[in-house]
């Protein structure tokens, strides 16, 4: 390890960069905490900073955070305890804790490249469970709001009129509707078609009987707010998440309530 005759720093500061090379050859490297403490005040802009470490990896300086030298002096403490039973032992032990140290001590230690590659894995991997836990956090939240919305709505509902709805469900246990209605679902939930182009799909299934519902006042205009839960069951519905009949319900409270109405 040589420093450079050469360095890039102002003459002022050139003495406080060769103590940090000096003290880095003693130690075998340096810490962040070591290069704050010995440089200047005024030498505090990033730039600075970043010219001062890459000129000291440039000298293929060790730089370290403090947490990583107590881990360096832990395992050099646990090396040098193997090391002495190893030397008082003839090999022949059967002392668990010194075969234990035996078989610790031969397993290679990490290199500072796979520290850090192991910290950005850990690091993406929490990062990732976040987001995970932000958007089910999410989901829970509008589903919540949606029971809330339908508990409402059925508690409005007379017996006469569940008589009246039942009716209209179709017989058969199962609906199977054309693949393209699928996709026309989850386009309409992404608003990449308006909700007349999704009308038009509604009058074909009425149309085939797929719904069973009497029309309303013939219009292809939205006579009010799609609620929110209708479009995520579009959504949901176009990935297999939820049944036709969960999904074809749906539509029918739209119409029901005019808020599509179809010809």
């Amino acid at each position: 390890m040589t420093t450079s005759q050469n360095a890039p720093f102002h003459p002022q500061h050139q003495q406080k960069i060769e103590e940090l090379v000096q003290l880095a050859k003693e130690q075998g490297h340096i810490t962040y905490e070591e290069i704050n403490e010995i440089l200047p005040m005024n030498f505090d802009s990033p730039e600075e900073i970043d010219s001062v470490l890459i000129y000291l990896i440039g000298l293929d300086i060790q730089i370290l955070n403090q947490l990583e030298v107590e881990k360096q002096k832990e395992r050099r403490k646990e090396a040098k305890e193997l090391e002495t039973i190893h030397k008082k032992s003839d090999g022949s032990s059967d002392d668990p804790v010194r075969m234990y140290l035996k078989e610790m001590g031969s397993v290679p230690l990490l290199t500072r490249e796979e520290e850090v590659e192991i910290s950005k894995r850990i690091e993406k991997a929490q990062m990732q469970t976040e987001k995970i836990i932000t958007r089910f956090r999410y989901i829970a939240k509008e589903a919540i709001e949606e029971h809330e919305v339908i508990e409402d709505i059925s508690k409005e509902i007379t017996i006469e009129e569940i008589s009246e709805i039942e009716k209209l469900i179709p017989s058969s246990p199962k609906i199977v509707l054309p693949s393209w209605i699928k996709n026309n679902a989850e386009w309409w939930a992404g608003g990449l078609i308006t909700d007349q182009d999704f009308a038009k799909g509604l009058e074909y299934m009425i149309q085939n009987k797929y719904i069973i519902i009497p029309l309303t006042e013939a219009s292809s205009e939205s006579s009010g707010e799609i609620p929110g839960w209708v479009k995520n069951n579009a959504e949901w519905w176009s990935q297999d998440l939820i049944s036709d009949l969960e999904f074809v319900n749906g539509l029918q409270y739209l119409i029901s309530n005019g808020i599509i109405q179809v010809a």
